[in-house]
């Protein structure tokens, strides 16, 4: 297995410990505001950029690829 596969390794990769996580991924060479649109206009991104448990947000992108991960400090 990659040892970037799963978000939850990646983010443990990076020493970033989080009670909750979630991540938007996304394929274009669209703009950050059309990208985001098409989030909003997607009802299961939507509701993840909704969990009213994220008090941290990370955007990227590299290439065409796009992510927005979403998490929560632990307590």
């Amino acid at each position: 297995m990659n040892k970037y596969a799963t978000l939850t390794r990646r983010l443990e990769i990076v020493g970033y410990r989080a009670k909750v996580v979630g991540e938007n991924l996304a394929l274009g060479d669209d703009s950050a505001a059309v990208i985001m649109q098409a989030f909003q206009d997607s009802p299961g991104h939507h509701r993840n950029l909704l969990v009213p448990d994220y008090t941290r947000v990370g955007i990227a992108r590299a290439g065409q690829y796009w992510t927005v991960e979403l998490g929560a400090d632990p307590e």
